[in-house]
């Protein structure tokens, strides 16, 4: 929550523009408010006069995509296509996906009501999870991702092991494929092996790409 109220205030200096913080969880058993609570975003909301929204409930825009095999046409958030969207995902090993990071982040925008299944909000992907992962990324990319890998998790999403030591590092990039990449470097793994950035390298962004720094959240020192 630190962070997103720093990119918040950061974002306050330099735009007018309306902002909201776009959540769409997957559990079967609560709404995204659940976590806005407990993680203190309803507090944030009130102190800094911005938005909170349930991207499972929002109005929705009916796209097509000659590219996509699996989702030809595909239903999205209209205020996920009409605004600046800010990924800031957590750097997480996946047991499906093999990573969570800033392309599988925009999971969280499909609404249930299309995409849904029989226990989870957003299961519909999961018979041919990569590709879907890559598809939904042909209909909309972040705009800007800041990566927080100020800690980690080490082997799989939903409660696995934290990194030993913590990863310490924020990365931030235009190109999500290029951030990707990168995070997965950061979990020890080969992004090439990773089928849903291999699909999207030299499609959405590049894989190869370096980076030219990143910081140490706890140091605010500049790491190269």
């Amino acid at each position: 929550m630190e962070l997103v109220a720093t990119i918040v205030d950061y974002v306050r200096n330099v735009s007018s523009a309306r902002i909201v913080v776009a959540e769409g969880c997957g559990s079967p058993l609560y709404d995204p408010y659940r976590p806005y609570r407990k993680l203190g975003y309803v507090e944030l909301a009130d102190a800094k006069g911005i938005g909170l929204v349930d991207l499972n409930e929002a109005e929705l825009l009916k796209l097509s995509d000659s590219r996509c095999r699996l989702y030809p046409q595909f239903m999205m958030p209209r205020v996920v296509m009409e605004s600046f969207l800010i990924s800031v995902p957590v750097l997480k090993r996946h047991s499906l996906a093999k990573v969570t990071l800033t392309m599988k982040n925009m999971m969280g925008c499909a609404p249930p009501s299309h995409y849904g299944g029989l226990v989870w909000k957003k299961s519909k992907f999961h018979k041919h999870l990569h590709r879907s992962i890559f598809e939904m990324n042909l209909y909309r990319t972040p705009d800007l991702t800041i990566l927080d890998g100020s800690v980690g998790l080490a082997r799989y999403h939903l409660g696995g092991p934290k990194c030993k030591p913590s990863v310490r590092k924020l990365v931030g990039g235009f190109d999500p494929v290029a951030v990707d990449s990168y995070g997965a470097g950061l979990l020890c793994l080969d992004w090439r092996k990773i089928k849903h950035i291999a699909l999207a390298h030299s499609v959405l962004g590049n894989g190869e790409a370096q980076p030219v720094s990143s910081l140490d959240p706890k140091h605010n020192e500049q790491i190269a």
